[in-house]
């Protein structure tokens, strides 16, 4: 028999043991069959969604590094700002004080295959990260918004 682990449990000796109650007290193959299929398809849903929660976080750690690799040619990615102008490219710890700059409006921008335009400042280049990646970044700028209060 598999053994499936899903929040520390075992899963397939439970549902063997649900479908062998249900059939002992009458439920017809076909509901429970209907019912196995409900529940491998909210067990999955409950592992995408974990995962997701998962990739969704982010360690600043990480980001940190890839941030110091790939932004900080434009960038002060650590520190303090040198100048506070706004011709000069904004500092990482500007951009996480900065309300508009939410976790979506990030990712959307570190996402784009062509870049950001900006009027005043020229173009920001597309960055070839994964989404991981870019996940760990705004978790490096959320990091410092949170040490910034």
């Amino acid at each position: 028999m598999v053994h499936v682990q899903v929040g520390g449990s075992e899963i397939i000796p439970r549902i063997h043991q649900a479908v062998s109650m249900a059939l002992s007290i009458g439920v017809s193959v076909g509901g429970v069959a209907l019912a196995l299929l409900l529940g491998a398809t909210l067990v999955a849903a409950t592992a995408r969604n974990a995962d997701a929660q998962e990739r969704s976080s982010g360690k600043p750690e990480i980001g940190l590094l890839i941030s110091h690799k790939w932004c900080s040619r434009c960038h002060i990615v650590s520190g303090k700002p040198r100048k506070l102008d706004s011709e000069s490219l904004p500092a990482f710890i500007q951009i996480a004080i900065n309300k508009r700059m939410t976790r979506s409006y990030l990712l959307a921008l570190l996402s784009s295959p062509k870049g950001h335009l900006s009027l005043r400042r020229g173009i920001m280049p597309a960055v070839p990260l994964s989404r991981d990646q870019i996940v760990h970044v705004i978790a490096y700028i959320e990091s410092l918004r949170s040490s910034f209060k």
